[in-house]
């Protein structure tokens, strides 16, 4: 699937896993035509980049599930997903300490899972609502 073309503006969730050859400017459009995603899930869709992720932010507040694994080029860095409730980001190659900082913004935030993200060396987050946090295979 090259394209995705979506008007859905009372679309809850939206499963794009694996779709490998899918754009990120497709990813991107598909996203941000529906404004009450709640839970977006673009696993392995490795084209997804950091400003496609501040736009669904921009145009979907009400998100609180985001499954970006295995997504390399992504780091988070600049991106605000304050109402973010589940974040799982396995094996995010671009995932860096430094991502901590954006990370930090999503106070709302009650699971994490950053498990084998290699260029990861050090977590500091205060979030008062975080229950489970996943660190497994980060060096």
């Amino acid at each position: 699937m090259a394209q995705v073309v979506l008007n859905c503006p009372l679309l809850h969730e939206l499963d794009i896993g694996s779709c490998h050859k899918l754009p990120d400017a497709a990813i991107r459009a598909a996203a941000t035509s529906c404004p009450q995603l709640v839970s977006l899930d673009m696993r392995n869709c490795s084209c997804v980049s950091d400003e496609t992720l501040r736009e669904i932010a921009q145009h979907c507040p009400n998100l609180g599930f985001l499954d970006a694994s295995y997504c390399p080029n992504i780091s988070l860095e600049s991106v605000r997903l304050p109402m973010l409730t589940i974040l799982l980001l396995h094996s995010c190659e671009g995932i860096t300490s430094a991502s901590m900082a954006a990370i930090a913004h999503s106070s709302m935030l009650e699971v994490l899972e950053l498990d084998n993200c290699g260029l990861l060396t050090s977590v500091s987050l205060d979030l008062p609502r975080l229950q489970n946090i996943r660190l497994v295979y980060c060096r």
